[in-house]
C-alpha cells in the first residue's frame, strides 16, 4: 500500500470538503433508515406472533368459529351531510372511519 500526501488548491479542498459534507448526509440518512426499519421489523413481528398465538388458541378452546361478514362499506360512509342538513361529529366519525379502515382485510 502506498501513501501520498495530497496538497489541494484552495478551490480543490473547498471541492474536497463540499463532497465530504455529502457523504456524511447520505451516511447518516441511511443510519436514521435502519433504525427506523428495524422497529417497524419488530413490531410486524411481535403482530404476527400475537396472531398466530391468539388463532391457535381459540382453535383449541373452539369446536366452531364464525366470523361476520360485517359491511364496512356502509360502516365507513361519510358523517359530512349535505348543505341544508350538515353533519354532526364529522371529524369523531373520520378518526373512526381510518380506524376500521386499518383493521379490516385487504381487499375489502
Amino acid at each position: 500500500m502506498s501513501r501520498y500526501r495530497l496538497h489541494p488548491t484552495a478551490e480543490q479542498a473547498a471541492v474536497m470538503e463540499d463532497h465530504c459534507g455529502h457523504a456524511q448526509y447520505v451516511w447518516n440518512l441511511a443510519v436514521e433508515q435502519q433504525s427506523w426499519y428495524r422497529p417497524a421489523a419488530r413490531e410486524a413481528h411481535r403482530h404476527k406472533d400475537w396472531v398466530e398465538k391468539t388463532s391457535t388458541s381459540l382453535a383449541r378452546r373452539h369446536d366452531l368459529i364464525r366470523i361476520e361478514d360485517l359491511p364496512i362499506g356502509h360502516m365507513t360512509r361519510s358523517a359530512r351531510g349535505i348543505i341544508a342538513e350538515p353533519g354532526r361529529n364529522v371529524r369523531q366519525k373520520a378518526g373512526l372511519n381510518r380506524s376500521i379502515e386499518a383493521t379490516a382485510p385487504a381487499g375489502r
